[in-house]
Order: structure tokens, then C-alpha cells, then sequence
């Protein structure tokens, strides 16, 4: 898995903008992220938001279906997606990243319009629930670049897929999915693009996904 991140990062890294996440959890992609533009010496930056506690009651309240409520429900129960974000910073300190990470911890509805990159080249979306998922990506929008990317993580699970297959009414570009057989992992990637016309670096970035993954039509239903 961490082979197809630095993958997913490398494959539009020329494409400006910096790397977003919208859920952090123990800060694996992090520190993967992190490492990988500190050893390109890359003026790009991940930037991580997380509640660090769960789910908001708003993410609940506005899951799509009973399945999903369920599932947040229960994630909040078992206090899985509870983390001490210290340690990440502190991890971050330790490994000489803070140029190159920053993480934002809150709701993601009311932290992601603080926003301050000008650009963006990839958000990762990890959150599960379709509320912050949809709110990021809406909110983001403008900051995209042609050839950005946009990667789902569980596309089977929670309302990630929902609030793409929403998002993706307003916007233009093409699905590819990644060939992996874990249950969580980066599952589809949305490579956007801007105008009508096909950009050189966007045609160039489209051969090597076909090379890599499947292209799909449409997202499936949940």
C-alpha cells in the first residue's frame, strides 16, 4: 500500500498544488507523504485534517443511508478513530517534516474553508463519513489544478463514494480503479480537469494511468 501512495503522489508530482487528507487517523500517509517530498526537497505540502475524536453529530445525523449512520455510530462507540494527535505532531518534529506536513485538527466542515493553500494537486479522501467528505471537496473546488487528482479510499464503505459521485456532476475528468485486493487502501482515483481542452500534462498523465489501472465508467451504487 505504501508503494501505490508514493505512486498515486508521483505520477502528476510536476502538476502544482499541495496534498490534502481528509482524515489523518495515526498519520501513516503522513509521514509517507511527508518523507517522500522532504527527499524531492519539494516546495509542495500535505496537510492533514481530522477531528481526532470521531464523528460530529452533524456527520451522523446527515449519513445517507441507515447503514452508514450505523456504521459512524458504532466507530464512535468503540472510540477506533480516537487519536492523540500529539504524537503525530511529535512524530512530525522528530522526523525534520514540519516544512512539509501540517495538520489541522477539528471539524472538517468549519476547518477546510480556512484553507490556505492557493492550489491543490491531490485530496485524499478518508474521512468515511459523506458530510465533511462533500463539504472539503465543495469548498476545494476553485483550488484544484488540470490534472489534479481526487482518491477515494474505501469507495465501498461510508459516504466517500457518494459525495465524489456527487461532486463529480460539477465537475469534469475521468475514474480509474486501482488494482488492490486490501479492504482499505486507496480504491479510485478521479483525475480532473479543467476546460474543455486536454492539457499536454493531462494527456501525458492519462497514459500512465492506463498503464497502471482500470478505467471505469461510472461509480457503482452502495
Amino acid at each position: 500500500m505504501e508503494e501505490c501512495i508514493k505512486n498515486i503522489v508521483m505520477t502528476n508530482i510536476n502538476v502544482e498544488g499541495d496534498i490534502i487528507e481528509l482524515g489523518v487517523y495515526k498519520g501513516r500517509n503522513t509521514f509517507i507523504i511527508g518523507n517522500l517530498l522532504k527527499s524531492m526537497n519539494c516546495k509542495k505540502k500535505y496537510i492533514g485534517y481530522d477531528t481526532f475524536e470521531g464523528y460530529t453529530q452533524n456527520d451522523i445525523d446527515n449519513a445517507l443511508t441507515e447503514k452508514q449512520k450505523k456504521a459512524l455510530l458504532s466507530g464512535n462507540k468503540r472510540k477506533i478513530w480516537k487519536v492523540d494527535e500529539k504524537k503525530i505532531l511529535e512524530k512530525i518534529h522528530t522526523e525534520n517534516l514540519e516544512d512539509y506536513c501540517q495538520i489541522i485538527k477539528g471539524d472538517i466542515c468549519d476547518t477546510i474553508s480556512n484553507c490556505k493553500s492557493e492550489k491543490i494537486q491531490i485530496i485524499y479522501v478518508d474521512c468515511n463519513a459523506y458530510l465533511p467528505a462533500i463539504t472539503a471537496l465543495k469548498s476545494l473546488k476553485s483550488k484544484l489544478q488540470d490534472s489534479s487528482f481526487i482518491v477515494i479510499d474505501e469507495h465501498t464503505i461510508g459516504g466517500e463514494t457518494a459525495s465524489l459521485r456527487e461532486f463529480m456532476k460539477e465537475t469534469k475528468g475521468k475514474l480509474y480503479k486501482l488494482n488492490t485486493t486490501y479492504l482499505t487502501g486507496p480504491r479510485i482515483i478521479y483525475h480532473v480537469k479543467i476546460g474543455e481542452k486536454e492539457s499536454e500534462t493531462y494527456l501525458e498523465i492519462e497514459k500512465k494511468l492506463k498503464s497502471r489501472y482500470k478505467i471505469v465508467n461510472k461509480l457503482e451504487k452502495e
